[in-house]
């Protein structure tokens, strides 16, 4: 069930999604969302009822404990927020652990009530990349002239057979309505098990550049350069991973797949 929260004028708008969990491999997806609430200082527009699709023992609360006592505890979300300025609503909260079919009606209800006429989907891959140069980011969209789109931002086109996250369900559905989909996949490097600002750079520069929101960005740019100097001296105090960077940075085929 989906609780609406407050009533926002809107235009045929956009909806971006990220969702925290297996879908999320460097917090790219979810640390791409929060990073858009906070720039734009984006209200809550619905909450979605968490115990209806998570099982708490698989999908653990987040508590802090300080000096002996519980400071807070955190339960999974599910939560949209909207920028009116930026004609965008937003999808946050972790991966449902059940129902997703119903879980996928309370999107729908958001999107018809507001008239969204293009979604966007957000997820994180670990692969065998390399953590410097340009992180690789590949994706799928229903739209060739979207896709012509995707290409000038040197989005990789995905070919993928397995598993699949909520994603996929949502896309095909919203395909099926005849909106246009787009999905976008940083691929994050495996040996690096750390929330990764430099492939979410990459990700909101591709989400900025693709719906013309014109954002600056140093902030974010900043902290994906002091990530890769964290790495770069992390890295050369180990021999094992310098002996698996100069490896990774060797090999000229690399697997393009999106779970």
């Amino acid at each position: 069930m989906v609780r609406i929260l407050g009533g926002f004028k809107l235009s045929r708008p956009v909806i971006i999604m990220g969702f925290y969990g297996w879908p999320d491999a460097g917090k790219v997806a979810s640390g791409s969302i929060k990073y858009l609430i906070e720039k734009w200082n984006a209200k809550k527009l619905a909450e979605i009822d968490i115990e209806e699709y998570y099982i708490l023992t698989s999908e653990r609360p987040y508590g802090v404990i300080k000096d002996g006592w519980i400071e807070r505890i955190e339960c999974p979300e599910g939560s949209f927020y909207v920028s009116e300025e930026r004609n965008t609503i937003l999808l946050i909260g972790a991966e449902p652990n059940i129902r997703w079919t119903r879980y996928l009606g309370d999107i729908i209800e958001i999107v018809e009530r507001f008239g969204v006429e293009k979604v966007l989907t957000l997820g994180g891959v670990l692969d065998n990349v390399p953590y410097t140069g340009e992180p690789i980011v590949t994706g799928l969209t229903n739209k060739e002239e979207l896709w012509k789109t995707l290409k000038k931002l040197r989005v990789k086109p995905t070919s993928y057979k397995g598993p699949v996250s909520i994603h996929s369900i949502i896309l095909e559905e919203m395909n099926k309505k005849g909106l246009e989909v787009i999905s976008l996949w940083g691929h994050v490097p495996y040996f690096i098990p750390l929330p990764n600002p430099k492939v979410t750079y990459r990700l909101v520069r591709i989400i900025d550049e693709l719906l013309g929101y014109k954002l600056d960005l140093k902030d974010l740019q900043e902290r994906a350069q002091s990530f890769e100097r964290i790495v770069e001296e992390e890295i050369s105090k180990d021999p094992t991973l310098k002996s698996l960077r100069e490896k990774i940075r060797g090999e000229d085929e690399r697997p393009f797949y999106v779970t």
